[in-house]
C-alpha cells in the first residue's frame, strides 16, 4: 500500500456493500472489484467508477489520489505498435 493512502478492502470493512452491488452500481463488470481488492491492475476508468459510487454510498471523498488501486498501463496496443494515449 502507498503511504497515506486507504485500500479498497478497508473501505469496505466500513462499508459492507457486496462486490456484485458495488459493480453493478459503478457499470463494471465483477471481476474488476475482485482485481482491485487483490492488487491487480484495472483501467483508470473502472476505478474512477467505483471510487465515485463509494463516495456517494459513504458520503466521503474518494478518488485515485486517497485510495491505492493499481491501474493499468495508459499505453495502448494497436497491432505491433504501442500508443499512449493521451
Amino acid at each position: 500500500m502507498k503511504e497515506g493512502k486507504t485500500t479498497l478492502a478497508e473501505i469496505k470493512d466500513r462499508c459492507p456493500v457486496r462486490n456484485t452491488v458495488l459493480a453493478g452500481l459503478a457499470e463494471v463488470n465483477p471481476i474488476v472489484i475482485f482485481w482491485m481488492l487483490t492488487g491487480q491492475p484495472v483501467a483508470r476508468w473502472q476505478a474512477e467508477e467505483v471510487l465515485g459510487v463509494l463516495s456517494m454510498i459513504t458520503e466521503e471523498n474518494y478518488s485515485l489520489d486517497t485510495v491505492d488501486v493499481v491501474l493499468y498501463s495508459e499505453k495502448v496496443i494497436v497491432g505491433s505498435r504501442a500508443y499512449i494515449s493521451l
